[in-house]
């Protein structure tokens, strides 16, 4: 609650992170005092170990060993060895060879995928068990878990595109630049990068355990909201800009000016002749990567008859002053006012966060604490195979069911003489009861001071 409730300071409260920390590591307490490297070399030693501990959770989940790596901190070790190999993988399969004519008869693509299809359906298990676990306003509160899924309908959608390539080949056969652009295999490799990139960013919600990385990630995540926010005001001045200069070159399309004299060719920019090049003309000009021709209007000179003179042709001043006028507007407001904008809000945000860097770091710790105590002990795609742990939190789930529809049942019938906004929980109300008798001890307490002790008062 109180991490919903963004109560930091309570979070970061010394009581609270021990009681954490006990709750987290064990008794592992090298684990507490060593650093990032030990940290790393324990993940890439615990890949080996998958195999061993998938053994003790199917047949000995609650001996001493089967306890120790359902800590969850070995929950987190586990999960970050199985992701490594899923990066691996990913970042192999992004990168086969592309020269073949056709993809879909690789065998070694076909194992790479047939795996990055396994991890993805495990992915999605976890989620699924998550949302039920923690309910769906809780688990999409958090943009990491948002994040996740869309990485996954991303994945689920490139497994759809291997699927239509290896169901529909190319018969016969045929080069790779004959193929048409919306090709599954294309669109597969399109969103297969696309995924790597997320994946390998997935990263940066384990830097909150580090001290020195940690108030970054938040400044990071705090930056990425304070840009999304003046990208709205952005959005509506290059889509004002775009309305009113997307045609006003359109005539002047593909013409070329001869100078008589020099010989000299003048060919006009692709700047405001339609949406798509207006679009990219401003988005580029943001970053001063257009052309400073990009306003001026280029006039073809005049094709004479035989026998007769060639009209004459003007220059068309006016057409050019406005367009680069508009031009230079967009630019003042983009770079110089939004733009500078942007770095000073980012600015102030590193600040603040640097000026309570340990309860902005603890706070997030505290999120991947809780976030890894949701998982199960075996990681995504071992998370498939059933234990004893399994059957019997199954058979505790589905008791604890029946009890609760029982007592459930007793209480809609006994509720009518109480008030419908009663809550029901005896447990809270206990928890409230010692609350308030707690405060009004504390309140009372300088005033028992004060009748023994007259003389100080």
């Amino acid at each position: 609650m109180a991490m919903d409730l963004k109560q930091k300071e309570f979070v970061a409260h010394g009581s609270v992170q021990q009681i954490l920390e006990v709750a987290w590591a064990g008794n592992w307490y090298e684990w507490r005092d060593r650093g990032n490297t030990y940290g790393a070399s324990t993940v890439l030693v615990r890949v080996p170990l998958l195999l061993w501990i998938v053994v003790l959770h199917l047949f000995a989940p609650y001996s001493k060993s089967g306890e120790y790596y359902s800590l969850p901190v070995n929950r987190m070790i586990n999960y970050l060895a199985s992701y490594a190999v899923f990066l691996v993988v990913l970042t192999w399969a992004n990168n086969l060879d592309k020269t073949a004519i056709e993809c879909t008869g690789d065998r070694l693509g076909l194992v790479l995928r047939t795996i990055i299809v396994l991890y993805a359906a495990m992915f999605m298990v976890r989620t699924v068990k998550l949302v039920i676990v923690q309910g769906p306003r809780r688990f999409f509160s958090m943009l990491w878990n948002v994040y996740d899924c869309v990485k996954l309908c991303m994945l689920a959608a490139t497994a759809v595109c291997w699927w239509m390539s290896y169901a529909n080949p190319h018969d016969p056969p045929i080069e790779r630049k004959y193929w048409p652009s919306s090709d599954p295999t294309l669109v597969g490799e399109g969103l297969l990068a696309v995924v790597t990139v997320m994946s390998f960013l997935r990263l940066l919600f384990l830097c909150q355990l580090s001290y020195s990385l940690g108030p970054l990630q938040v400044s990071l995540g705090k930056m990425t909201t304070d840009f999304a926010r003046l990208a709205a005001v952005f959005g509506i001045i290059i889509v004002a800009f775009t309305a009113g200069l997307c045609r006003f070159y359109q005539y002047y399309e593909g013409m070329t000016h001869v100078d008589p004299d020099t010989g000299y060719e003048t060919k006009q920019d692709e700047s405001f002749v339609n949406v798509y090049s207006t679009l990219k003309t401003l988005f580029w000009g943001v970053f001063c990567m257009t052309s400073s021709t990009a306003g001026t209007v280029v006039i073809e000179n005049a094709a004479a008859d035989d026998g007769e003179k060639a009209a004459p042709v003007y220059n068309h001043y006016v057409t050019q002053a406005v367009g680069t006028l508009l031009y230079s507007v967009f630019q003042t407001l983009s770079v110089i006012v939004t733009l500078n904008m942007l770095i000073a809000t980012m600015t102030n945000t590193f600040q603040r966060v640097t000026g309570n860097s340990y309860v902005e770091w603890v706070f997030g710790r505290t999120e991947v604490f809780l976030s890894f105590s949701m998982h199960s002990a075996l990681p995504p795609p071992l998370n498939i195979l059933p234990s004893v742990h399994c059957v019997v939190e199954v058979f505790a789930y589905l008791s604890n069911c029946c009890k609760a529809s029982s007592v459930g049942f007793v209480n809609m019938i006994s509720s009518k003489k109480y008030h419908a906004d009663s809550y029901p929980d005896n447990a809270f109300r206990e928890l409230m009861h010692k609350l308030s008798r707690r405060y009004f001890r504390h309140r009372q307490r300088p005033t028992d001071v004060r009748m023994c002790f007259p003389a100080c008062g």
